[in-house]
């Protein structure tokens, strides 16, 4: 199998070099495209669009009560107080209307 491989990739590389010209020509052409390309793309990490929002889900074992969940939510309400650009943190404690607290609005 790698005897296979060896002789196709040398017949590839025999024809390339016996059409240097078109190789060279070839090349030229990815690098002026690739400098096209790198100077149309945009330069910042994130999009413009981006809010800066976090959204976070906590999950906790099946026997937590509301006390628990908020414990465990004032933990990660905490982490978000330690970053120094944040506005506003917003926890909110429940799913579905069974049991909300809404807490955190800082």
């Amino acid at each position: 199998m790698f005897d296979g491989l060896r002789q196709r990739y040398q017949r590839r590389l025999h024809k390339t070099l016996n059409f240097r010209a078109v190789t060279v020509v070839i090349l030229i052409g990815v690098l002026v495209l690739t400098s096209i390309m790198f100077v149309s793309t945009p330069k910042e990490l994130a999009p413009e669009e981006d809010q800066g929002t976090i959204f976070a889900l906590v999950k906790t074992p099946q026997y937590a009560n509301l006390d628990y969940m908020a414990k465990t939510t004032a933990q990660v309400e905490a982490a978000a107080g330690d970053i120094p650009e944040r506005e506003h943190v917003f926890v909110l404690n429940g799913y579905g209307g069974v049991h909300l607290d809404l807490a955190g609005l800082s």
